[in-house]
């Protein structure tokens, strides 16, 4: 399972599947991201953990890639999360990709500067790459709906590959609603 290929594709699938597709996506994307990190000695692949909050409303944005001054259309779901890096936890919202027109290879399909799970507005990475959400597709009600009636664990792919972060108090917690 990966991205959808076509807009037609994601219009055409029902909304489990898209939600599924997006934590199988991400969970994937994290992983990955820990395979490249292990070239780090100081990293330890414990030293990471992830867990899903809310998955927020399906909406169609318009992202930039500022390297390449390049434009490019995104279809995804706001998420609040909460990760945890050697011990200090974070409190994240932001637009995960399911969808992503024609871009530059490099160009960036996920943003983490969110400041909540509102359908409007712009959502940054950090690196002067930004999404403007321009339409939610189906709202914050609706997928709360699916995932209750279709029983749908939103850590399940995070579990499987043991990077679900689990419920404890720590001394570090620091908590950024940005």
């Amino acid at each position: 399972m990966s991205y959808y290929k076509t807009k037609a594709d994601v219009f055409s699938d029902c909304l489990s599947n898209k939600i599924d597709r997006l934590l199988y996506i991400n969970a994937k994307a994290i992983e990955q991201n820990l395979i490249t990190q292990r070239r780090n000695k100081d990293f330890n692949i414990n030293d990471f953990k992830e867990k899903n909050i809310k998955i927020g409303p399906l909406v169609y944005g318009e992202a930039y890639y500022h390297e390449k001054d390049e434009y490019y259309e995104v279809i995804g779901f706001l998420v609040q999360s909460e990760c945890e890096y050697k011990g200090t936890k974070l409190n994240t919202y932001g637009f995960r990709s399911i969808y992503f027109g024609k871009c530059n290879e490099y160009a960036p399909v996920d943003f983490d500067y969110g400041d909540s799970l509102e359908a409007f507005g712009e959502i940054g990475n950090g690196l002067g790459d930004r999404v403007e959400i321009i339409e939610e597709l189906n709202s914050l009600e609706e997928v709360e709906k699916c995932i209750k009636e279709n029983s749908i664990d939103i850590n399940k792919y995070l579990k499987k590959s043991n990077l679900l972060l689990n419920d404890k108090t720590n001394k570090k917690s620091k908590d950024y609603d940005r």
